[in-house]
């Protein structure tokens, strides 16, 4: 434990010194810019997905959400909702044991359908 807090210590003193830094500023500068917040609120995601099981049954289901960025905020401060509300157990569990296979739909502005196919 201690050599990984003397690593820790002496990679934040690395990250401190000027020329660290400036080199770091400059990497950062050469990232691409994200999107606006018009485009954010302008796009949208959609999701694809098939399974089948090996008797041959065949599902595929397509989700239409918010922008990515904006999904993601808002499934994240539903499903704290939903914990501090008490409706979720405690231990590990999936996304879908936690809250429940359709948790996504509960998020505005996210639009689902499936189809049951053959072979």
């Amino acid at each position: 434990m201690q050599r990984f807090q003397r690593l820790a210590e002496s990679g934040g003193r690395f990250l401190g010194w000027p020329l660290t830094r400036a080199i770091a500023h400059r990497l950062i500068s050469l990232l691409p810019n994200g999107s606006s917040e018009e485009q954010r609120q302008q796009s949208e995601t959609l999701v694809w997905g098939r399974a089948s099981d090996p008797q041959g049954a065949v599902v595929e289901g397509r989700l239409r959400t918010p922008e990515a960025y904006a999904f993601t905020a808002c499934s994240a401060i539903l499903a704290v909702e939903k914990v501090l509300a008490g409706q979720v157990k405690p231990g590990f569990q999936t996304p879908s044991m936690a809250f429940g296979e359709r948790f996504v739909e509960e998020i505005e502005g996210v639009t689902s359908a499936s189809d049951r196919i053959s072979r």
